[in-house]
């Protein structure tokens, strides 16, 4: 894990510096996302039910190490990124190189500015809609309908989307009533 003394020995190393910037990703360990195998191992025992996370927790000793490894991958071959497990900085010799620098980490980061419309979340968003991936609401169509309590409670999570995508739901799901 590198440490405050490792970030100002490459300082002194690289230079004065004129130009800095600092990129912090909150909730770190939660923007990595497990593997089916890894999730079924952190199962979290509740008093209502086994709770299986879909994304690494912070509960566990390993996700420093592992969140680490991922920021190591964004800042190789860059002498002028530090990054401390959810803290990246940028420190440069001049602002033409900090924009190449601050590009080519937004690059790794997979960040995207000043577009006309993003994808967040499952839904397209621009300035004049806020509406689900059409995958989405199709992966919802093709799904089975829930034969008993349990397979409805699955399904259930979908609810949110649900409701953004069919007007009137409750009503439908009412005059639809499931025998159980």
């Amino acid at each position: 894990m590198p440490t405050v003394q490792d970030l100002f020995a490459k300082l002194s190393h690289n230079g004065p510096a004129r130009a800095f910037s600092k990129l912090d990703l909150s909730g770190a360990f939660n923007q990595l996302i497990l593997d089916d195998g890894s999730a079924k191992l952190l199962v979290l025992n509740t008093e209502r039910s086994l709770m299986a996370s879909r994304r690494l927790s912070f509960w566990i000793k390993t996700p420093p190490i592992l969140f680490q490894s991922c920021k190591d991958k964004v800042s190789t071959g860059l002498s002028n990124v530090f990054c401390c497990i959810d803290d990246t900085r940028i420190v440069t010799r001049s602002l033409e190189e900090h924009t190449h620098v601050l590009s080519e980490v937004f690059d790794r980061l997979e960040c995207e500015f000043y577009k006309g419309e993003v994808e967040y979340a499952g839904h397209q968003l621009n300035a004049d809609v806020v509406k689900p991936l059409q995958s989405k609401v199709e992966s919802i169509q093709k799904a089975r309908r829930p034969e008993n309590v349990s397979e409805l409670k699955s399904f259930s999570g979908v609810g949110q989307l649900l409701w953004k995508v069919f007007h009137n739901l409750a009503s439908r799901l009412q005059s639809s009533r499931m025998p159980y």
